[in-house]
């Protein structure tokens, strides 16, 4: 791989000593780095300045990405990768590249995985929630505090290997309990979104210049250069959940097609792939909205938009879809396809995502909407049966019978 900007074999702020190229790509170099005093190992990801930033902007860039790298640096969650330092470089020509110091994690990314178990079928939903509950977690953090990743993509989801050690200290427990969960990469490109964003705010472009993303995993805002922000990213778990559960990539690889595609009224959910996920699809159809505002607000579900409470069973979404006026739900029940259940006290947590069961309250719930069907059935088979014992044979009214006549003497 391309070294683009000539930095292995050179140390960064003389506290990184640049060992190698790991990866590169259309936003800038990922380094493998040692740090000189500690000695140990660090991502350095290195950005390219935005070819399509105005002259006049470009003294502004480092100082604009300072700030929002010290908000993004300031999130705390096992899930997220950790920013360790960032910075500016200038170049002898004047040329400016951002960079961050991250923590160095041996592993394989989500995206490396997935290509491997091709055609082998979707993930069962169970896993696939337990698979991306610490990256559903991560983001509504970020997002409770404003900012935005907007580049969510199996390549910046990163399955952690298990550590040697601990595993031969554990044995076989480490393997059950130590089951690799997803770390969130690259907030590099995130946005800091001020407090009155919002996705029916208004149609501008986005205040970050930092502005970039993945078409095949965008949403039709970022397609479109219109406003970005927290449900940018809901649009990205849909695409992710949805790529799990079928088996195959949402949008197809012809760049034409995906752009038409990433436009399209007909959203990439589990049924365009003809695959029933029963409870799930009127979930990951709102999170796939074609408009922002008609998604959920964000990875929390807080604000109007916000999920439906399916937190006990797919019957229990099911039932309220007929009570919508849905008509009764088909195909494959699920167990354990509830809302996410996280928080104190065992309530619902507003997550996008079908996940956990609905525990012990969640089968008395049932149990208690069972009775009530009963008792309601049972209310009303005693009322047609006192109808009917008013009435003859003939099917009129005793009352309206005329009495029979009296014997003559």
């Amino acid at each position: 791989m391309e070294d683009l900007f000539g930095l292995v074999g050179h140390q960064i702020e003389s506290r990184y000593a640049v060992d190698a190229v790991v990866a590169a790509g259309g936003f800038g170099v990922v380094y493998h780095a040692t740090h000189a005093a500690l000695g140990s190992p660090v991502a350095v990801k290195v950005l390219k300045t935005p070819d399509t930033l105005p002259e006049h902007l470009r003294g502004a860039y480092g100082e604009q990405f300072r700030a929002e790298a010290k908000i993004i640096a300031a999130l705390q969650h096992p899930a997220i990768v950790r920013v360790l330092d960032y910075g500016v470089l200038v170049f002898a020509n004047g040329y400016q590249a951002p960079w961050m110091a991250l923590e160095w994690i041996d592993g394989a990314t989500l995206a490396k995985d997935l290509d491997a178990r091709r055609g082998a079928g979707g993930r069962s939903p169970r896993e696939c929630i337990e698979l991306l509950t610490p990256v559903l977690e991560a983001l509504a953090l970020a997002h409770a505090k404003g900012i935005a990743h907007r580049d969510i993509k199996p390549a910046n989801l990163m399955l952690p290997a298990l550590d040697p050690a601990f595993a031969s200290v554990q044995g076989a427990r480490a393997s059950r309990s130590a089951a690799p969960r997803l770390r969130l990469l690259d907030f590099g490109i995130a946005k800091v979104v001020a407090e009155a964003d919002g996705p029916a705010s208004g149609q501008t472009h986005t205040a970050s210049a930092m502005a970039a993303y993945s078409p095949r995993y965008a949403a039709p805002e970022q397609a479109s250069g219109t406003r970005t922000g927290p449900w940018t990213d809901v649009h990205a778990l849909g695409l992710l959940l949805t790529e799990l559960l079928v088996d195959a990539a949402p949008y197809p690889a012809d760049k034409m097609e995906l752009q038409i595609q990433t436009m399209a009224a007909r959203r990439p959910t589990p049924a365009t792939f003809g695959v029933d996920v029963g409870a799930w699809e009127p979930v990951l159809a709102k999170a796939l909205a074609l408009r922002p505002a008609e998604r959920y607000a964000n990875a929390g579900g807080r604000g109007a938009g916000g999920p439906p409470d399916c937190s006990v069973t797919p019957h229990g979404a099911r039932a309220r879809a007929r009570a919508a006026g849905g008509g009764r739900a088909r195909g494959r029940e699920h167990h354990g396809a509830g809302l996410q259940r996280a928080g104190r006290g065992g309530a619902p947590s507003r997550a996008l995502a079908l996940g956990r069961g609905g525990g012990v309250r969640g089968r008395r719930r049932h149990r208690a909407r069972r009775l009530e069907r009963h008792f309601a059935r049972t209310s009303l088979h005693g009322a047609r049966r006192a109808a009917r014992d008013e009435r003859d044979p003939r099917g009129q009214p005793r009352a309206a019978v005329a009495p029979r006549a009296a014997p003559r003497p």
